[in-house]
């Protein structure tokens, strides 16, 4: 009786004989590995089940997410025509600003005069700024110059004025040699 009393508790000492194996019930994982999903299910110690009365309510919320899907069309198709009302009322709809094809080449020319001095002055003031990697921007780029003259990068490359060094963080703008 005391060796009995030893291996039901199995906590003071290893049994010398390990216990017989049961045959795993049908429910259960065959490997130790198996997705989560089919652990919850294998036992009834694992996964409770709900009372006869109530397996419907059960079942329901597996049948929620296919209809999610569905939904979310619908909901799109009411935003957009909201936004193309918003558009034809002009009620402050932001448009994202292009590169303005109208601009006359004199104008070009002097908002790249002007760009140019900004960001020699800049580069001279501020010199600190690109210490971290990141380029030297004037405030002024996106509302001014980007409109007339395209991004600030593809600006700097046309320019002979200036270089970019590339590094992990991004570029540097520096003065051409």
């Amino acid at each position: 009786a005391p060796a009995a009393a030893g291996e039901a508790s199995g906590a003071s000492t290893p049994p010398k004989q390990a216990p017989p194996k049961q045959a795993p019930p049908k429910e259960a994982p065959t490997t130790p590995r198996a997705p989560l999903k089919e652990a919850a299910q294998a036992t009834p110690k694992q996964a409770p089940q709900a009372p006869p009365g109530q397996e419907g309510p059960a079942k329901a919320p597996a049948k929620a997410p296919a209809k999610a899907p569905e939904e979310a069309p619908k909901k799109a198709e009411k935003k957009a025509p909201k936004k193309a009302a918003l558009a034809k009322a002009g009620s402050g709809a932001k448009v994202p600003s292009a590169p303005k094809a109208k601009a006359s080449p004199e104008e070009r020319a002097e908002a790249a005069r002007q760009a140019t001095e900004e960001i020699k002055r800049g580069l001279s003031e501020r010199r600190r700024v690109q210490n971290s990697g990141h380029p030297f921007i004037p405030k002024t780029w996106a509302k001014e110059f980007k409109p007339l003259l395209g991004s600030y990068r593809k600006f700097l490359q046309r320019s002979p004025d200036f270089s970019i060094v590339e590094n992990l963080k991004g570029y540097t703008v520096h003065l051409a040699d």
